[in-house]
């Protein structure tokens, strides 16, 4: 086995089906590097549906082997994909249930366990993030934020027209009428 960037890497390396194996996990540099060629495609040919075209798979597959020795499959790709961007939502529920609680510094919520049980009810995926804040949170924002759905606001790029900037948009579990009192508790509760 040779490195490259810090990262073990093995051509011959694969899963008991016989199909390429990539370690995604314990490797920053290798996700640093796939998380940057998502970008770089996304800015240079777009979407394909609400991930990458398969030309851009390709290509970003090409490039891994090339810099870290490994081999990959589109589906091992768009796992990643799909793993990355189910934690980002994860992590925008957090910070959107939030209005206190969060460590600037540090990233992380300093939560009771009541609080983050009671979350995690509700949003099970955000548990990895107890202990530990979302990495490349501004890289994961820029790849996902226009294409993902936290509940809260219903349009996207994809639908026609614009919203309507005169009326307040529509949200989820959006309560009216409530008394002033019955709104400040309701706002300490969890919004999904």
């Amino acid at each position: 086995m040779s490195s490259t960037q810090g990262v073990e890497r093995s051509e011959s390396e694969v899963s008991e089906s016989g199909k390429p194996r990539i370690h995604w996990v314990g490797n920053p540099s290798l996700n640093q590097f796939y998380i940057e060629l998502c970008l770089r495609e996304l800015d240079q040919r777009g979407r394909g549906g609400s991930s990458l075209t398969s030309n851009s798979w390709n290509k970003i597959s090409k490039e891994i082997k090339d810099e870290f020795g490994v081999t990959t499959t589109q589906k091992n790709l768009k796992n990643r994909w799909d793993y990355l961007k189910k934690s980002y939502t994860a992590w925008t529920k957090l910070m959107n249930a939030t209005r206190h609680g969060y460590n600037e510094v540090t990233r992380t919520f300093n939560w009771s366990h009541e609080q983050w049980n009671a979350f995690l009810v509700k949003v099970p995926d955000a548990s990895k993030f107890r202990d530990k804040p979302l990495e490349f949170e501004n890289e994961l924002r820029t790849l996902f934020d226009s294409v993902h759905s936290t509940g809260g606001i219903n349009w996207n790029p994809a639908r026609k027209g614009m919203p309507n900037d005169s009326r307040p948009l529509e949200t989820e579990n959006q309560e009216t009428n409530l008394p002033d009192e019955e709104s400040t508790q309701s706002a300490q509760q969890f919004p999904l």
